[in-house]
């Protein structure tokens, strides 16, 4: 019989806990903000002006409770929530298919229109606020959730474009081929065959596009005028 062999002795990685160090870190970054404003909410208006950085004393439930139970407060939820799906749901659908279009498909002017989608960019909401405001109202889509949803998705689709394009440029053309050998359209390479292999980067655009659409405060701000509308 042989031997047992002396059990091998792994030397510390150092790097693995400095590595868990700075990710705890950067949670604390991340969720100490979020604690203190959740902790703010059981203060009073008087509280946090006396003292910003202080733990509620007395802690005001009622902050909450009333909030919570108001209808108007769910109403305001459902209707960010539905702007925020309808203009994500918009945004990933045509990016996608311009996308496509730019990457896999060679026309005259191919670049100077993609050219114009990135500029697009260079034209935050802020900008444009004024002459939104105008086509809206002239469009009759003032206090309609459609005057909403189409300038976010207006103003969500160059960026999600840019990083659809270099994705689907990369899936080789063999595939694209073989599909068409067997008889598939174009469109239905893009649907059965592009869509199922890009589902990582269309639900990083998709998460992009719902926080864009969330954070956008002044375009509901100014395009919707009666917030009880919708």
């Amino acid at each position: 019989m042989t031997a047992l062999s002396a059990p091998v002795r792994r030397r510390f990685d150092w790097g693995q806990p400095f590595v868990y160090f700075i990710a705890l870190i950067a949670v604390a970054v991340t969720i100490v903000p979020v604690l203190y404003v959740v902790i703010g909410g059981f203060r009073s208006t008087a509280q946090i002006n006396a003292d910003p950085s202080a733990f509620p004393d007395p802690w005001v439930f009622t902050n909450y409770t009333e909030i919570l139970s108001s209808g108007v407060f769910w109403q305001e939820m459902g209707n960010s929530i539905f702007v925020a799906a309808l203009s994500t749901a918009m945004v990933v659908i045509f990016a996608a298919l311009a996308a496509f279009v730019f990457a896999r498909r060679n026309f005259p002017g191919r670049e100077a229109i993609f050219t114009l989608f990135t500029l697009g960019l260079l034209f935050p909401a802020a900008v444009a606020i004024l002459p939104l405001f105008i086509l809206v109202r002239d469009l009759g889509l003032l206090d309609n959730p459609l005057g909403i949803v189409l300038p976010e998705a207006a103003f969500g689709l160059p960026l999600t474009i840019i990083i659809l394009r270099p994705f689907f440029r990369a899936i080789p053309i063999e595939l694209e081929d073989a599909a068409a050998i067997d008889g598939c359209s174009q469109f239905g390479f893009f649907w059965r065959v592009l869509l199922p292999m890009s589902r990582p980067v269309l639900a990083t655009v998709a998460v992009l596009a719902i926080v864009f659409s969330w954070n956008q405060f002044l375009l509901r701000r100014v395009l919707d005028t009666n917030p009880a509308s919708i």
